[in-house]
This record gives C-alpha cells, sequence and structure tokens, in this order.
C-alpha cells in the first residue's frame, strides 16, 4: 500500500489519499477532489476545472508524472 497526499497528487490539501495500484491511487485522488468540491471548497474545485480542461498531452504529462511519483511514495501498513 502506497501513501500520497492530495497536494503530492497536485492537488491543495494535506490528505493522505491511499492505494495498492496507481489507478486505485488515481481514483481515490479523483474522488476526493470531487468530494471537496462538492462540499463547496473552491481550492478544490479550481483543480477540478483544471483537470476537465486537460488536452490528451496535459494528461499523458500528469500519468508520467504521477507513475514516477507513485513508485517513489513510501510504503505504508
Amino acid at each position: 500500500m502506497k501513501m500520497m497526499t492530495c497536494q503530492a497528487m497536485g492537488g491543495p490539501c494535506a490528505t493522505e489519499i491511499h492505494g495498492a495500484a496507481e489507478k486505485e491511487m488515481m481514483d481515490k485522488g479523483t474522488a476526493h477532489v470531487k468530494e471537496m468540491t462538492s462540499r463547496g471548497d473552491l481550492a478544490h474545485q479550481k483543480v477540478l476545472d483544471e483537470m476537465n480542461k486537460m488536452t490528451p498531452e496535459d494528461s499523458k504529462a500528469w500519468q508520467d508524472k504521477f507513475s514516477a511519483d507513485f513508485v517513489a511514495a513510501p510504503d505504508v501498513a
């Protein structure tokens, strides 16, 4: 199991996101951003807006960085 913060994934806060696989962590990070946005958090809304505006090239660049960051993330119990 790996751990990254919302901020380490490109978000605005220090909430810890856990996942055993890249896709799991990415899905949990996206769910966190959407949940915080639904609560009216404007910083997370900005991130969601940026996510929705990504071009395929932007998405690929983000995925490549995230993949490297995921590998380097600490293992947690």
